[in-house]
């Protein structure tokens, strides 16, 4: 499957990747293109391995986000590296809406992908 997609994956995020895909096709049950949507794409020179492309495109969305949610910061160590107290994390979090927070992360409560500090603080503009 690695050598497939073209970017190392886990079991866990082929299981994601795969509840993704069957989740869209509940929500378009046909799966296809119209003839009209497939001809104006023939017309246009696209290959014809959407389903490959989509699955690539699945399984690389669930690895980002197996990588956010694997490296996040719990809320004490947002707090020792803006060296403020964890009240002032939530604030910028719930607040000010200055942090980005995924909730209930695995079950392990509210982290904070590392993507959005710095070696000394938060990425400037961020927000």
């Amino acid at each position: 499957m690695t050598r497939t997609i073209g970017h190392p994956i886990d079991r866990a995020t082929v299981a994601t990747a795969l509840g993704y895909l069957a989740s869209l096709g509940a929500l378009q049950p046909q799966g296809a293109l119209s003839r009209h949507d497939a001809d104006l794409l023939d017309e246009a020179g696209f290959t014809d391995d959407g389903e490959r492309a989509s699955f690539s495109v699945a399984l690389g969305r669930a690895q980002t986000m197996s990588d956010l949610r694997r490296t996040a910061l719990t809320a004490a160590e947002v707090a020792d590296l803006l060296t403020v107290k964890a009240p002032r994390v939530r604030q910028l979090t719930s607040i000010e809406h200055k942090l980005w927070a995924l909730d209930d992360v695995d079950r392990r409560g509210r982290r904070y992908p590392k993507v959005q500090f710095t070696d000394t603080g938060m990425v400037p503009y961020l927000d």
